[in-house]
């Protein structure tokens, strides 16, 4: 991510967001008596409390994760070096490879 991303949402687009959610507040309860307006406005209340609670207490949200999933982000990717292009594709061209995978390869071709 560029450096700039996190100061613009922090200090440019929150505070837009903020003053064009507060316009929703006044203009609701002229429309209140509908449901479908009364749904949305309780919907985007549930999902910007949701945001905000997931800020403030990561560990909140563990209700959403499966309790065997929780401990995923601490394993290394066994696959990642291989998840676009197939190992045969990378044999055929080795030059693609990172260094360290180009040996591992040589010794492929040697057994065929």
């Amino acid at each position: 991510l560029p450096s700039f991303w996190a100061p613009t949402l922090k200090y440019l687009t929150a505070p837009v967001l903020a003053i064009i959610l507060s316009f929703a507040y006044p203009a609701f309860h002229v429309k209140s008596q509908d449901p479908l307006i009364v749904f949305g406005f309780f919907v985007g209340n549930v999902a910007i409390a949701m945001t905000v609670l997931g800020f403030l207490v990561p560990r909140a949200m563990h209700l959403w994760v499966p309790s065997g999933e929780r401990g995923r982000w601490k394993d290394q990717y066994s696959e990642a070096p291989y998840t676009t292009l197939s190992k045969e594709t990378l044999i055929a061209n080795p030059s693609d490879l990172p260094v360290t995978d180009v040996k591992e390869v040589e010794k492929e071709k040697e057994k065929e």
